[in-house]
Protein backbone atom coordinates (compact mmCIF):
# COMPACT_ATOMS: atom_id res chain seq x y z
CA UNK A 1 0.00 0.00 0.00
CA UNK A 2 2.87 2.31 0.91
CA UNK A 3 4.51 1.50 -2.46
CA UNK A 4 1.30 2.43 -4.30
CA UNK A 5 1.14 5.78 -2.49
CA UNK A 6 4.74 6.55 -3.47
CA UNK A 7 4.03 5.72 -7.15
CA UNK A 8 0.86 7.85 -7.10
CA UNK A 9 2.78 10.74 -5.52
CA UNK A 10 5.50 10.53 -8.15
CA UNK A 11 2.89 10.48 -10.95
CA UNK A 12 1.16 13.60 -9.60
CA UNK A 13 4.49 15.38 -9.15
CA UNK A 14 5.52 14.52 -12.71
CA UNK A 15 2.22 15.83 -14.08
CA UNK A 16 2.53 19.10 -12.16
CA UNK A 17 6.12 19.50 -13.33
CA UNK A 18 5.07 18.86 -16.96
CA UNK A 19 2.21 21.37 -16.69
CA UNK A 20 4.46 24.01 -15.13
CA UNK A 21 7.05 23.75 -17.91
CA UNK A 22 4.96 23.15 -21.02
CA UNK A 23 1.76 25.18 -20.57
CA UNK A 24 3.49 28.61 -20.76
CA UNK A 25 5.47 27.49 -23.81
CA UNK A 26 2.29 26.38 -25.56
CA UNK A 27 0.60 29.68 -24.71
CA UNK A 28 3.63 31.61 -25.93
CA UNK A 29 3.58 29.74 -29.24
CA UNK A 30 -0.12 30.45 -29.66
CA UNK A 31 0.41 34.15 -28.94
CA UNK A 32 3.27 34.19 -31.43
CA UNK A 33 1.17 32.61 -34.17
CA UNK A 34 -1.72 34.96 -33.41
CA UNK A 35 0.61 37.96 -33.66
CA UNK A 36 2.00 36.76 -37.00
CA UNK A 37 -1.50 36.30 -38.37
CA UNK A 38 -2.52 39.81 -37.32
CA UNK A 39 0.57 41.34 -38.90
CA UNK A 40 -0.03 39.36 -42.09
CA UNK A 41 -3.63 40.61 -42.20
CA UNK A 42 -2.31 44.16 -41.94
CA UNK A 43 0.02 43.43 -44.85
CA UNK A 44 -2.82 42.04 -47.00
CA UNK A 45 -5.07 45.02 -46.24
CA UNK A 46 -2.80 47.23 -48.37
CA UNK A 47 -3.47 45.32 -51.59
CA UNK A 48 -6.33 46.24 -53.92
CA UNK A 49 -8.79 43.53 -54.90
CA UNK A 50 -7.83 42.20 -58.29
CA UNK A 51 -10.04 43.15 -61.23
CA UNK A 52 -10.43 40.18 -63.57
CA UNK A 53 -9.41 39.56 -66.26
CA UNK A 54 -5.94 40.85 -65.42
CA UNK A 55 -2.71 40.88 -67.39
CA UNK A 56 0.70 42.45 -67.67
CA UNK A 57 1.61 42.98 -71.31
CA UNK A 58 4.19 44.95 -73.26
CA UNK A 59 2.12 48.14 -73.06
CA UNK A 60 2.26 47.94 -69.26
CA UNK A 61 6.04 47.70 -69.40
CA UNK A 62 6.14 50.77 -71.64
CA UNK A 63 3.91 52.76 -69.24
CA UNK A 64 6.12 51.76 -66.31
CA UNK A 65 9.20 52.86 -68.23
CA UNK A 66 7.63 56.26 -68.99
CA UNK A 67 6.80 56.81 -65.31
CA UNK A 68 10.33 55.82 -64.33
CA UNK A 69 11.91 58.21 -66.84
CA UNK A 70 9.62 61.11 -65.91
CA UNK A 71 10.13 60.91 -62.16
CA UNK A 72 11.80 57.88 -60.59
CA UNK A 73 11.52 59.56 -57.21
CA UNK A 74 7.73 59.21 -57.44
CA UNK A 75 8.16 55.43 -57.18
CA UNK A 76 10.11 55.85 -53.92
CA UNK A 77 7.38 58.12 -52.55
CA UNK A 78 4.44 56.07 -53.82
CA UNK A 79 1.67 55.33 -51.31
CA UNK A 80 1.70 51.80 -52.74
CA UNK A 81 5.25 51.20 -51.54
CA UNK A 82 5.65 48.20 -49.24
CA UNK A 83 7.30 49.34 -46.02
CA UNK A 84 10.16 47.69 -44.17
CA UNK A 85 7.79 46.65 -41.38
CA UNK A 86 6.59 43.92 -43.75
CA UNK A 87 9.99 42.63 -44.85
CA UNK A 88 9.17 39.28 -43.16
CA UNK A 89 6.72 38.72 -46.03
CA UNK A 90 8.84 40.39 -48.72
CA UNK A 91 12.43 39.38 -47.86
CA UNK A 92 14.09 41.52 -50.57
CA UNK A 93 13.03 44.80 -48.96
CA UNK A 94 16.08 46.92 -48.05
CA UNK A 95 18.50 44.39 -49.55
CA UNK A 96 21.23 46.16 -51.51
CA UNK A 97 22.58 44.66 -54.71
CA UNK A 98 24.39 47.75 -56.00
CA UNK A 99 25.49 51.25 -54.99
CA UNK A 100 22.23 52.56 -56.46
CA UNK A 101 20.31 51.61 -53.34
CA UNK A 102 17.62 49.04 -52.55
CA UNK A 103 14.85 47.99 -54.90
CA UNK A 104 11.35 49.42 -54.40
CA UNK A 105 8.42 47.05 -53.88
CA UNK A 106 4.86 48.13 -54.65
CA UNK A 107 1.51 46.57 -53.74
CA UNK A 108 -0.39 45.51 -56.87
CA UNK A 109 -3.34 43.21 -56.12
CA UNK A 110 -4.57 40.31 -53.99
CA UNK A 111 -5.73 37.40 -56.12
CA UNK A 112 -7.19 35.23 -53.36
CA UNK A 113 -7.38 35.24 -49.56
CA UNK A 114 -8.83 32.56 -47.25
CA UNK A 115 -8.36 31.50 -43.63
CA UNK A 116 -5.51 29.21 -44.67
CA UNK A 117 -3.60 31.07 -47.40
CA UNK A 118 -3.41 34.08 -49.68
CA UNK A 119 -1.98 34.86 -53.10
CA UNK A 120 -0.85 38.36 -54.05
CA UNK A 121 0.89 40.25 -56.82
CA UNK A 122 3.53 42.87 -56.12
CA UNK A 123 5.97 44.69 -58.38
CA UNK A 124 9.69 45.30 -57.93
CA UNK A 125 11.53 48.32 -59.32
CA UNK A 126 15.24 47.60 -59.37
CA UNK A 127 17.52 50.65 -59.62
CA UNK A 128 19.70 48.87 -62.20
CA UNK A 129 16.84 47.63 -64.41
CA UNK A 130 14.55 49.71 -66.68
CA UNK A 131 11.46 47.53 -66.38
CA UNK A 132 9.65 46.37 -63.23
CA UNK A 133 9.31 42.73 -62.29
CA UNK A 134 5.94 41.34 -61.14
CA UNK A 135 5.85 38.52 -58.59
CA UNK A 136 2.99 36.14 -57.80
CA UNK A 137 3.42 34.93 -54.21
CA UNK A 138 1.37 32.48 -52.13
CA UNK A 139 1.53 32.51 -48.31
CA UNK A 140 0.05 30.48 -45.48
CA UNK A 141 -2.14 32.17 -42.83
CA UNK A 142 0.91 33.35 -40.83
CA UNK A 143 2.62 34.92 -43.85
CA UNK A 144 5.10 32.11 -44.52
CA UNK A 145 5.95 32.01 -48.23
CA UNK A 146 4.73 28.80 -49.85
CA UNK A 147 5.43 29.57 -53.49
CA UNK A 148 6.92 32.38 -55.60
CA UNK A 149 6.48 32.74 -59.35
CA UNK A 150 7.67 35.42 -61.77
CA UNK A 151 4.36 36.64 -63.23
CA UNK A 152 5.84 39.19 -65.65
CA UNK A 153 9.33 40.43 -66.37
CA UNK A 154 11.41 41.84 -69.19
CA UNK A 155 15.17 41.72 -69.54
CA UNK A 156 17.68 41.80 -72.36
CA UNK A 157 16.88 38.46 -74.02
CA UNK A 158 13.75 37.13 -72.28
CA UNK A 159 10.26 38.39 -71.56
CA UNK A 160 7.55 36.84 -69.36
CA UNK A 161 3.93 37.96 -69.78
CA UNK A 162 1.25 36.83 -67.32
CA UNK A 163 -2.54 36.85 -67.51
CA UNK A 164 -5.43 35.77 -65.25
CA UNK A 165 -8.92 35.06 -66.59
CA UNK A 166 -12.24 35.51 -64.78
CA UNK A 167 -12.06 31.97 -63.40
CA UNK A 168 -8.62 32.75 -61.94
CA UNK A 169 -6.77 30.52 -64.38
CA UNK A 170 -3.22 31.86 -64.65
CA UNK A 171 -1.14 31.67 -67.83
CA UNK A 172 2.48 32.83 -67.97
CA UNK A 173 4.14 32.87 -71.38
CA UNK A 174 7.91 33.08 -71.65
CA UNK A 175 9.57 34.27 -74.86
CA UNK A 176 13.15 34.36 -76.03
CA UNK A 177 13.96 37.72 -77.62
CA UNK A 178 15.85 37.77 -80.91
CA UNK A 179 18.10 40.65 -79.89
CA UNK A 180 19.51 41.16 -83.40
CA UNK A 181 16.02 42.17 -84.58
CA UNK A 182 15.71 44.99 -82.01
CA UNK A 183 16.99 48.46 -82.84
CA UNK A 184 15.83 50.19 -79.67
CA UNK A 185 15.95 48.09 -76.52
CA UNK A 186 13.57 50.37 -74.59
CA UNK A 187 10.87 50.23 -77.30
CA UNK A 188 8.12 47.65 -77.53
CA UNK A 189 9.51 44.37 -78.83
CA UNK A 190 8.16 43.51 -82.31
CA UNK A 191 6.19 40.26 -82.54
CA UNK A 192 8.67 38.90 -85.08
CA UNK A 193 11.44 39.09 -82.45
CA UNK A 194 9.51 36.96 -79.91
CA UNK A 195 10.07 33.20 -79.89
CA UNK A 196 7.74 31.31 -77.52
CA UNK A 197 9.78 29.16 -75.12
CA UNK A 198 7.36 28.02 -72.42
CA UNK A 199 3.75 28.29 -71.27
CA UNK A 200 3.01 27.77 -67.56
CA UNK A 201 -0.61 27.38 -66.40
CA UNK A 202 -1.64 27.66 -62.75
CA UNK A 203 -4.97 27.53 -60.90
Amino acid sequence: MKKLSVILGLAISSFLLFAAFFTPISTEIELGISGKKEKFKAFLSNFDEIQLPYEINQDDFQKALEIREEDYGAIYKSDKRIGKEFKTFVPGIEARFSRSGPSVYLYEAVLASTNTNATVLYSIYHPYHQFPQYMLVTYDSTGKILEETVFADRNYNTIHLGSIDKKKNIVIKSYAVAVDEIQNYEAKIPETALKLKEVVTLK
